[in-house]
């Protein structure tokens, strides 16, 4: 698919309060693999402190980086066999980006490799219910919370407030200063290098604490 076929197949619908693309099916008529990654880039000027709220019907892999710019931007990358039946919305309200991705289309399995990209300004919120799909989160500090129906938790340089699941996956949390908790329902748990009340807990696997103090400065083992 060349340069000018992707803009066909990317629709935007702009509204004074919301921004939402589709991906058009019709638009692959006549490519040699319409299931190919193909990628879409979008920012936003969003200051610090306002939350990032993904809804993920169609759940995919997520890398969340914080950096020093009053900017959300997003790049997702789609491919897979049912890509062109999915539909994804971008809403901005007064507090929230808010993400929907949706599956639309009448297979009852359906399959298609979702990849987002997203950087956000270094304080911000992160909100997350995915059903399924490894979470990367570094660099951000906020209320960060959420649920995966199963990936992967691989979270490097945050603070504030934690409470994220995964019903199948490893967690890895290091270098960071952040209360709450992370939780599998299966898989291993490492807490490495981590400053905060933090509770780590596994139905099933181990979890392990390295260089892990309270905020008291006592030792979590």
């Amino acid at each position: 698919m060349d340069r000018r076929t992707m803009i066909t197949a990317l629709a935007l619908v702009l509204g004074s309060s919301s921004i939402s693309f589709s991906l058009v099916q019709d638009s692959t008529h006549g490519t040699k693999n319409p299931g190919a990654l193909q990628q879409l880039d979008k920012d936003f000027n969003i200051p610090a402190g306002k939350r990032l709220d993904l809804q993920l019907q169609t759940g995919g892999s997520v890398n969340i980086t914080g950096w020093d710019k009053d900017v959300v931007s997003i790049r997702l990358r789609v491919g897979g066999r049912d890509w062109q039946d999915c539909r994804f919305e971008a809403k901005e309200t007064p507090s929230a980006l808010q993400i929907i991705s949706r599956y639309q289309g009448d297979r009852k399995s359906y399959s298609t490799s979702l990849h987002f990209d997203i950087k956000v300004p270094k304080r911000f919120d992160v909100e997350i219910q995915s059903s399924g799909g490894e979470i990367r989160i570094t660099d951000v500090a906020g209320d960060i919370r959420g649920k995966t129906m199963g990936g992967n938790l691989v979270l490097r340089g945050i603070g504030g407030e934690l409470s994220l699941t995964t019903m199948g996956g490893d967690i890895n949390l290091t270098s960071s200063q952040v209360n709450g908790e992370a939780e599998t329902m299966s898989g291993e748990v490492l807490i490495q290098d981590v400053i905060g009340n933090i509770h780590g807990s596994t139905m099933s696997g181990r979890v392990k604490y390295i260089n892990v103090t309270n905020l008291h400065g006592t030792a979590i083992r």
